[in-house]
């Protein structure tokens, strides 16, 4: 299963779908809720609108990963290729291998998904500061990851639903979805400096 979904993911250039996310904090049992669009087009672009609750913006350009908070007025960039993106995130546009970065095995018992679903637990063969495995629940048929929940080392998790998914639509993704220029008066925050 882990290959055909490496596969289908392999095939796909582009992808957009709409997203809901809880990220839950560990020790204070508070939740956090989050909705939006997300776009991927490989090779490592990919842009996540976040809607609700509040406006958001992470863009990766292939080079450049940028954070903007509009209601801030800042915005933090720093190179992608330093940038620690979850693998539940940079999986989808083309980084790592399934089977070479992790034991796979089937995960029974889990209020995940829909029926028929398969859920699927990745545990890092390289032990990892940002998270102890991840889930993906897959669709049987079309081998899509439909859902996404990343255990991190304090207790906590991060819970990403997708839908509307369209792959690969006949007109592509422009490139220029991916551009980020950041508004006047956006104080820019770039790691290390």
């Amino acid at each position: 299963l882990a290959a055909k979904v490496q596969a289908f993911y392999d095939r796909t250039k582009d992808l957009t779908a709409r997203f809901r996310q809880t990220y839950t904090y560990a020790g204070f049992g508070r939740k956090q809720v989050s909705s939006g669009k997300l776009s991927v087009k490989k090779p490592g672009m990919m842009r996540w609108d976040y809607e609700k609750p509040e406006k958001k913006l992470f863009v990766a350009d292939g080079t450049n990963l940028w954070v903007y908070e509009p209601e801030d007025e800042q915005a933090f960039k720093q190179s992608l290729s330093s940038s620690q993106l979850p693998t539940q995130v940079s999986f989808l546009f083309g980084r790592g291998k399934l089977l070479d970065d992790f034991e796979v095995s089937y995960l029974d018992g889990q209020a995940l998904g829909e029926a028929g679903d398969l859920v699927l637990k990745l545990v890092p063969k390289v032990a990892t500061a940002q998270y102890r495995y991840l889930v993906f629940v897959v669709s049987p048929t079309t081998h899509l990851v439909k859902e996404t929940l990343l255990y991190d080392q304090q207790g906590g998790s991060n819970h990403i639903v997708f839908s509307a998914i369209e792959t690969n639509p006949k007109a592509g993704i422009d490139d220029s979805r991916f551009a980020f220029t950041p508004p006047a008066n956006t104080k820019i925050i770039t790691p290390g400096r």
